[in-house]
């Protein structure tokens, strides 16, 4: 099973082909099902593993809906839609700030880049599932800003500075690599919910 979905995972590369790079305009049901179960999951298991840090929050300001299995098809793809939108800014800050640490961080920064592609691929093709089915493209909020979840972040990190749960001095470097991390934390969780209930027909 486990070399089947590592077969599935490269023949996808092929069809990515199919989306201009950062931002993807057409695709298939069967494309966005092997991003999301297989694509996706690799590149955020991948990231995570540069951070050792751990969290216990996930990000602010996302949508609150829950998608569910039980739930019609027309809710299910609003909500993922929106869910997934809810991380293309954020995927743009934690790539800018690798990106600018250097050498050291390039292939950390490679990988964001690569969710951030994948994502935006997924993002696609929920949306030409929506408009295929004559479902309405939902309104979307605006994305939180980087300001406001350097923000959060440092006001939960000096919590638990406070608290004597951990020892640290809070620098702005501080701050953003809890956030990328943060980031990534919270796309998991949203990414196997989503998978979870998501039917590809």
């Amino acid at each position: 099973m486990e070399a089947y979905k590592v077969l599935i995972a490269v023949i996808s590369i092929t069809a990515l082909s199919s989306f201009t790079h950062g931002a993807p305009s057409y695709g298939t049901a069967s494309t966005a099902q092997v991003l999301i179960n297989y694509v996706i999951p690799q590149t955020i298991k991948s990231a995570i593993k540069e951070y050792i840090q751990h969290s216990l929050v996930k990000m602010p300001n996302l949508t609150r809906q829950s998608c569910s299995s039980t739930q019609p098809l027309k809710d299910n793809l609003a909500i993922a839609y929106k869910k997934l939108l809810d991380f293309r800014s954020p995927l743009y800050m934690a790539f800018s700030y690798e990106e600018r640490q250097g050498p050291q961080h390039a292939h950390l920064a490679a990988m964001i880049k690569n969710t951030s592609y994948y994502l935006n691929g997924s993002i696609a093709v929920m949306q030409r599932l929506i408009t295929k089915r004559h479902f309405p493209v939902p309104s979307v909020q605006t994305s939180i800003s980087e300001t406001d979840l350097d923000h959060f972040c440092r006001g939960y990190l000096q919590s638990l500075v406070n608290n004597n749960l951990i020892s640290l001095v809070i620098t702005n470097d501080v701050v953003k690599i809890y956030r990328n991390y943060l980031i990534f934390y919270t796309l998991k969780a949203v990414n196997v919910e989503i998978s979870n209930c998501i039917s590809f027909k």
